[in-house]
């Protein structure tokens, strides 16, 4: 006859949950579990904590210690392996791009800023250089210490250019959970009031991640591109006119296309991009006119932004090569393909994951984020004035303001434009739609 179940079980079930669980469990895990029936001759239920579904069947109190374990891991579980988006920056060095993602709208951050800032500002948590065909890497993992305050980005390879325009801003974040292993903070960061760790790409090379642990509010320090028609700042002509004198480090870490990355539809794609990016320049596009069409491209109507496309690059040989035969995924899917495409025709290009621009109260400065708002975009790299982002995903997803035109500025002379190379396509392989 199955054991009754006790108020002390429910106490010794949330200690050891809290004791295994990396970390913390929403308040109504428990109470969820605890609704279950106590007893039962054949109680059976299926499970579903966000990917995993699991049938049951089990009595009385062992029934509840294995369903609320079982949650507890699967939960846990998803949010470890990335199968949970939305927590995905909990395990900053890997990103894993499959059949899913996470819809869940659960508080995550909650942002202070300057009263009456009303920008729509991205709140990058990890950046990728290595395309792994499924998902995204970080090449020659370094790590580098910074106390309180110090420069976070000095002595590193992703130091801001002098002649780029920047507004320095300070914000306050407090994670609503302990999942969080990153710091946020909009693109550049610059100091941040904790010690921590930086994870890198090479020895002092390219800023990965910045490390921080609890659920502490912690103040950020970043330098913002300045958009406007000033000296070093980015309006669509000044990118225009930035040319290709890339240092060195950046060709070598950010233009990787691995074997089996781009296919026929792939290739397809990007002779179309190319060819209608040269159709609306004169043959004079720039890697700013690419980047632009690719965004375009991919915001069109054509393809569907969804958040479930199980089975459906299984038969791929890389999430870009699917994206760009069946049009159809969710947000990696969409960055993915423009930064593999960027890199394809030499314009160095890295993804970035983190959260679209949240609710924002601009009388108090408060903003506050959910993790169905987790999101991946690229960033693409310009002389003088550095990494600048780009949202290539559709469905009303992005938020990304559109820079404005400027006065014209006249293309330098001596720097060399993007190659336009247009691949090689079969009479099959121009894109679907």
């Amino acid at each position: 006859m199955p054991d009754q179940w006790t108020q002390n079980d429910d106490s010794r079930l949330r200690t050891w949950l809290a004791s295994r669980a990396p970390t913390d469990l929403s308040p109504g895990f428990v109470d969820r579990i605890a609704r279950i029936p106590e007893t039962s001759p054949s109680s059976e239920r299926a499970l579903q904590p966000t990917r995993f579904r699991m049938l049951i069947v089990l009595t009385g109190r062992s029934w509840r210690l294995l369903a609320v374990a079982a949650v507890a891991l699967a939960t846990v579980g998803t949010m470890l392996v990335g199968g949970s988006a939305a927590l995905r920056p909990a395990l900053p060095a890997v990103v894993n791009v499959d059949g899913s993602w996470a819809t869940a709208s659960e508080p995550a951050l909650e942002i202070d800023r300057s009263p009456g800032d009303r920008r729509p500002l991205y709140w990058r948590a990890s950046s990728y250089d290595t395309f792994t065909l499924r998902g995204w890497t970080t090449s020659a993992p370094s790590t580098s210490g910074r106390q309180a305050n110090q420069a976070l980005l000095a002595d590193t390879l992703d130091a801001i250019p002098k002649t780029s325009a920047r507004e320095v801003d300070t914000f306050v974040v407090t994670p609503a959970s302990d999942v969080f292993h990153v710091a946020f903070g909009p693109i550049d960061p610059v100091s941040i009031d904790r010690s921590v760790t930086l994870n890198l790409a090479g020895d002092n090379g390219f800023l990965q991640s910045i490390s921080v642990s609890g659920r502490d509010p912690y103040k950020i320090t970043a330098a913002i591109p300045v958009d406007g028609d000033v000296p070093g700042g980015v309006t669509q002509n000044r990118l225009r006119a930035a040319g290709t004198d890339y240092p060195p480090a950046i060709l070598a870490r950010y233009l990787g296309v691995p074997s089996g990355a781009m296919g026929p539809a792939a290739r397809a794609l990007l002779a179309h991009v190319l060819d209608r990016a040269k159709t609306k320049t004169n043959n004079h596009a720039t890697p700013y006119d690419v980047a632009t069409e690719i965004v375009n491209e991919l915001r069109d109507v054509v393809y569907t932004y969804n958040t479930n496309i199980l089975g459906l690059c299984d038969n791929s040989s890389s999430i870009v090569e699917c994206f760009a035969q069946f049009k159809e995924g969710y947000c990696e899917h969409y960055a993915s393909t423009m930064a593999i495409l960027l890199r394809a025709n030499n314009i160095p290009t890295r993804l970035v994951e983190g959260f679209l621009p949240g609710t924002l109260d601009p009388a108090t400065g408060r903003e506050s984020i959910r993790t169905d708002g987790a999101h991946a975009w690229v960033e693409v790299y310009f002389p003088s004035y550095g990494w600048q982002m780009f949202d290539p995903t559709g469905g009303g997803r992005a938020q990304a303001v559109a820079l404005p035109m400027d006065s014209f500025v006249p293309l330098p002379s001596a720097t060399p434009r993007a190659s336009l190379v247009v691949p090689s396509i079969g009479p099959n392989d121009r894109p679907r739609g």
